[in-house]
């Protein structure tokens, strides 16, 4: 994209094996997370603040964190609903959820990649969350292999989104960033980001 080579990985589960564990308190490794958890696979959430609280919205089975922040960038919303449908909009979910987390910018809208004006744009590793026409779920991660913390501007990941769900097939709907660079992580059978700094919640995928 715009010249420029990722590596990327990808993660791709169904909504029911997705659960949301919160790490505002506790600051538990990656490591320690999946391994508690049992999960196969995971990555990390949205963004938190340096009182180790959510930016936005978050609420996990039940329990709510934070609520609804006004915000530009993270101007999205990523969860899915107690009927177990997926979503990543910018509009406020109005049905209860079994999980929710405010986030973003939001990065493909309806399948068209969204154009994306970031002021202080730095090259990062990013996280995004997708969805897709069948109802799947979609992590991926985007990473410069020389660097595993470094990676494209935030502005042309949407490129990246679109040219990975083409050739791979994906058949994404939409998609939304996720917190990314040094708190971010990602596992799965085929790769592991650790990060250097906690991160504030994962994404725990089971079987």
């Amino acid at each position: 994209v715009n010249g420029q080579t990722m590596g990327y990985a990808f993660i791709s589960a169904g909504a029911g094996q997705v659960s949301l564990i919160p790490n505002f308190a506790e600051q538990k490794t990656s490591e320690e997370l999946i391994r508690q958890n049992n999960c196969l696979a995971g990555t990390n959430g949205g963004f938190y603040d340096t009182t180790n609280r959510p930016l936005g919205l978050f609420t996990s089975d039940g329990t709510n964190f934070r609520g609804i922040s006004t915000s530009t960038l993270i101007n999205g919303f990523f969860g899915v609903t107690e009927e177990g449908s997926p979503f990543a909009s910018g509009e406020v979910p109005t049905t209860p959820t079994r999980f929710v987390l405010q986030t973003g910018p939001l990065l493909v809208s309806g399948t068209t990649p969204r154009i994306l004006s970031i002021r202080n744009d730095e090259p990062a590793r990013r996280m995004i969350a997708a969805t897709t026409t069948s109802g799947k779920i979609i992590f991926i991660a985007l990473y410069d292999p020389d660097g595993v913390f470094d990676g494209p501007l935030l502005a042309d990941v949407p490129g990246y989104v679109t040219a990975i769900g083409k050739s791979e097939s994906l058949s994404i709907t939409d998609a939304i960033n996720l917190d990314g660079g040094s708190a971010s992580a990602f596992y799965s059978a085929t790769i592991t980001l650790s990060e250097l700094t906690p991160i504030g919640s994962l994404f725990c995928i089971k079987s």
